[in-house]
């Protein structure tokens, strides 16, 4: 194993001078690092800045660092490598830093704590969740919207308001991918209601739609939303979760006139849909032929409802008891459900499209020989990744053609799973006695290798641009292990602690 040492204790218990001492008040106090391009980005909680490691073939490169503006409050990464957003709380400020360090800064106004972007990433939402007031005088429904869109000045980004009609901070804010010509909408989730504002007028007054059970009454309160965009009548669906386990509604949305200034120009309708009990899971997704479907488990009565969200007419197939995971994958270009229950052994693969219109022969009924926790495909193969409890054989992959399983020894307590296509690779950082490990698994051959992950890891990034496996830990003022993607073995690795002290890696001989 290579190692930097930046900052700690070498074998001969030598210490750099003039760097801070772990128990100084002024030690880092990291966010954990981001992975954008060829770098990892950590904000620094204490002394207010980011810093940039450039990572190459499972080697550190190059530090540096870049000041920010008050201390970083959260941070959160861009698609497609497109950056970082920061947030302080305490500058009232949001800085958008892309992957070559160039820096916009956008001005809030207010200390929001929390943040919601847009799948294009190309509008966030600050907003201040239940219980997060720091002053005493406290809009709590008060939100900023910032246009991330290149080309759109910094200081007429950004529009504040409040949601008048919500009454109550919000729970979440999830903003929805484009539809209905091209706007975007953001759903505010608050209680017993959920909000809904045009991102393309974000002054325009929000829509307010309440919750209550059409079959029992009684109010319900929103806990997630998922949308499926609908092309040919250019509306958006919204599928709204509940608070109550029970109870799901679509929200169709779809361009109106607005006949007074103010007023949004667009409507909604309200379905509650059946087929959903305690416990269960629902998704949605569209078919081949446009048509857009909920899939809702109902573990109570083992059953899988699908419903066609334009007609509110439904399929039931009847799998096993139990059964409460879903998870929608596509294979072969046809949307597929994964059905099974936490912790049984069996599970159910579904041809969605084919039980849609039912179809003989929809799904297919696989068993594990252990219990199965979680299970995830693996796309473009009939593999399937799934996790067991317990620290023995606790990863394995089963191949639905063959019912073959291969499992990969004592793996421990997975804390983090990523599945790299563009490597060829599955990786798991795992937790194993009193150590962490990296296990690195060919996806063709199935062969598994496995690395101690020296001081232990709390986050794992795979970055197959650069041909780099990291994992980060906050011990010692912050430590990377970098190891080469095709190359994670413990003699491979490459530990570099204390790296987010001032000019530590230079001093190092780095």
């Amino acid at each position: 194993m290579r190692v930097h040492v930046l900052l700690g204790v070498l074998p001969s218990v030598l210490l750099f001078t003039g760097c801070p001492d772990l128990t100084d008040s002024a030690a880092p106090n990291p966010l954990p690092p981001l992975a954008v391009g060829d770098h990892l980005l950590a904000a620094d909680r204490v002394t207010g800045e980011l810093v940039r490691v450039a990572v190459d073939g499972g080697e550190i490169r190059s530090v540096s660092r870049q000041d920010l503006v008050g201390a970083p409050s959260l941070t959160t990464t861009l698609p497609q490598d497109r950056g970082a957003l920061v947030l302080s709380r305490e500058a009232e400020r949001l800085d958008r830093i892309d992957a070559d360090g160039l820096r916009t800064t956008y001005t809030l106004g207010s200390p929001f704590p929390a943040l919601s972007v847009s799948p294009a990433a190309d509008a966030a939402i600050a907003f201040f969740p239940p219980d997060t007031a720091t002053t005493v005088f406290h809009n709590a429904s008060e939100i900023a919207f910032i246009d991330l869109r290149d080309g759109v000045d910094p200081e007429e980004a950004v529009t504040r308001r409040s949601l008048a009609s919500l009454g109550g901070a919000p729970t979440a804010i999830v903003p929805s991918p484009e539809a209905v010509g091209g706007r975007r909408f953001a759903f505010i989730l608050s209680a017993e209601h959920v909000g809904i504002l045009d991102l393309s007028d974000p002054s325009a007054r929000e829509r307010s739609v309440p919750l209550v059970s059409l079959t029992t009454g009684g109010i319900r309160t929103p806990r997630d939303v998922t949308f499926q965009a609908d092309p040919d009548d250019d509306s958006l669906w919204a599928i709204v979760t509940t608070v109550e386990g029970n109870s799901v509604y679509a929200l169709n949305v779809f361009a109106s006139v607005a006949t007074e200034a103010g007023e949004p120009a667009f409507d909604v309708r309200l379905t509650q849909l059946a087929g959903l009990s305690s416990g269960g899971e629902v998704a949605a997704t569209t078919l081949p032929d446009g048509r857009i479907i909920t899939v809702m488990s109902s573990p109570a009565q083992g059953t899988l409802t699908l419903t066609r969200l334009a007609t509110n007419t439904s399929q039931v197939l009847h799998l096993s008891p139990g059964v409460d995971r879903v998870q929608i994958y596509s294979h072969e270009g046809r949307p597929h459900a994964l059905v099974h229950r936490s912790g049984g052994t069996t599970f159910h693969v579904v041809d969605l499209a084919a039980a849609d219109d039912a179809e003989q022969k929809s799904f297919r009924t696989r068993n594990a020989k252990r219990p199965i926790t979680r299970i995830a495909p693996i796309d473009g193969t009939e593999l399937f990744i799934a996790f067991h409890p317990g620290d023995t054989d606790a990863v394995s992959v089963i191949d639905t053609e063959t019912d073959r399983v291969t499992a990969f020894g004592r793996t421990g307590a997975p804390s983090a799973v990523i599945i790299s296509q563009a490597l060829g690779r599955l990786y798991v950082l795992t937790h194993l006695g009193a150590d962490d490990f990296l296990v690195s698994v060919d996806l063709m051959t199935l062969h598994p290798e496995s690395s101690l992950i020296p001081g232990g890891a709390e986050e794992l990034y795979v970055m197959p641009a650069v041909d780099t496996v990291a994992t980060w830990s906050p011990r010692g003022g912050g430590t990377l292990v970098t190891w080469p993607s095709q190359a994670t073995f413990l003699d491979a690795a490459v530990e570099a602690v204390g790296i987010f002290f001032h000019d530590a890696f230079e001093r190092a001989g780095q």
